[in-house]
């Protein structure tokens, strides 16, 4: 078996690729818990969105049975009943 001795320049060009190979790990493992951390911050604004939608439509059925259909005006704090 033969050994030879590498240039100065090819062991650093292999340095560089090893640091650099390095960097794009770590930098591809903080986007993915990022990714994690905004994929709970999501399921986590559809929960909210899903109660306010049930708050929502829970006034509306109050309000329906209170005054009847209608339209309201939040300015005037008023209900135009239709029919």
């Amino acid at each position: 078996m033969e050994i030879k001795v590498l240039e100065q320049e090819e062991i650093q060009a292999i340095k560089d690729l090893k640091v650099k190979r390095e960097q794009l790990m770590a930098d591809f493992g903080f986007i993915e818990i990022r990714i994690q951390e905004l994929t709970l911050q999501k399921e986590n604004l559809t929960n909210l969105l899903v109660e306010v939608m049930n708050s929502e439509a829970t006034l509306s059925n109050t309000l329906q049975s209170k005054y009847g259909n209608g339209s309201i005006d939040l300015d005037k704090g008023e209900i135009t009943v239709v029919g």
